[in-house]
């Protein structure tokens, strides 16, 4: 079958772009990871700052509720120099099949909302391609080229290799970009893949999806 990602594209930005990306437990004990674009040099500052995350506690929460602590979370951390923000969560809630949650991808100073299955613009030329039970992704680059990646990877699965997954992306052209998967549901497996010019960090918990790897 052709594939239907387009050739590789050279993109440049006016700045390097890094990115930071962590995996950590909460007060709870469930696994976590999230991950940001931020602007050159700081990097580790927010590598450091996202460790406060491990506070969160998700008792009693349901589906919607999971993923606005999340949002609300990373939106109290921010300051402008993180750009964009993905992190997916294991609470081990059980839902029915087909049902999922446990994943926020986007700008921190953005609404927040649930996923729309269309591609928007976010600030400093970063397009988001979101839908429900995901996976999300948020790039530099246009909401066109977003959207397109964004539908193959919904295509792939929900569980898939670093080995299939990560030519796709490479092959994107995006220079920066953060991919979600959702944690919470049947057969899911929370998974963060954040990249930028100095390299790439994939995440993948622990949890429900453990069984089908």
């Amino acid at each position: 079958m052709p594939s239907i990602l387009p050739a590789r594209r050279k993109r440049y930005s006016p700045m390097k772009l890094e990115h930071a990306a962590l995996q950590l437990k909460t007060c709870e004990g469930l696994p976590l990871a999230v991950g940001g674009i931020c602007r050159p040099g700081t990097g580790t500052h927010w590598t450091k700052k996202f460790e406060r995350l491990r506070s969160l506690r998700f008792d009693g929460c349901d589906i919607y509720q999971t993923d606005l602590v999340i949002a609300q979370a990373i939106q109290a951390l921010s300051d402008r120099s993180l750009l964009i923000a993905g992190c997916t969560v294991c609470t081990g809630m059980k839902l029915p099949d087909g049902a999922s949650s446990g994943g926020v991808l986007g700008s921190p100073f953005e609404e927040i909302r649930s996923a729309s299955e269309e591609a928007e613009l976010l600030p400093e030329g970063f397009a988001m391609y979101t839908a429900p039970g995901g996976p999300g992704i948020a790039a530099q680059a246009s909401p066109a080229a977003v959207r397109q990646t964004g539908m193959a990877l919904r295509k792939l699965g929900r569980r898939i290799s670093d080995e299939a997954l990560m030519p796709l992306l490479y092959n994107s052209g995006f220079e920066a970009g953060i991919v979600v998967y959702d944690g919470i549901g049947p057969g899911v497996c929370g998974r963060l893949i954040c990249w930028s010019v100095f390299g790439w960090s994939s995440l993948r918990l622990p949890g429900q999806g453990d069984d089908a790897r």
